[in-house]
């Protein structure tokens, strides 16, 4: 397996901090675990908008591997919202510890 070698910022490029507002994996165990950090955006209404760029990514992704992107995109939405309002799944309090290894995830008891 190889690994991608990741490479530094141009120097005239401006370095910018970032930080996790949302971060996902897939568990093949215990299915999707989810992190939110809910401090970075005043109001929950933002999250709307950060579902919706999340939706266009998703759907450029696809695209991308040659599928069509309206089919693509209402496939996604359609699967939401059936899961909005029947899901399949009960969500579960995770807090995500960061460390230089990447996330450690502690259930809450």
């Amino acid at each position: 397996m190889s690994k991608a070698k990741t490479k530094a910022p141009p120097a005239d490029r401006e370095v910018v901090k970032i930080h996790p507002c949302l971060v996902a994996f897939n568990n093949p165990e215990d299915g999707l675990v989810v992190m939110v950090n809910n401090n970075e955006f005043e109001t929950p209404g933002i999250w709307g908008i950060v579902l919706a760029d999340m939706l266009q990514h998703i759907v450029n992704a696809y695209v991308k591997d040659g599928m069509a992107a309206r089919e693509t995109r209402e496939e996604i939405l359609s699967m939401f919202l059936a899961e909005t309002q029947q899901p399949t799944a009960k969500a579960r309090r995770v807090d995500p510890n960061w460390t230089d290894e990447g996330f450690m995830v502690e259930e809450e008891e």
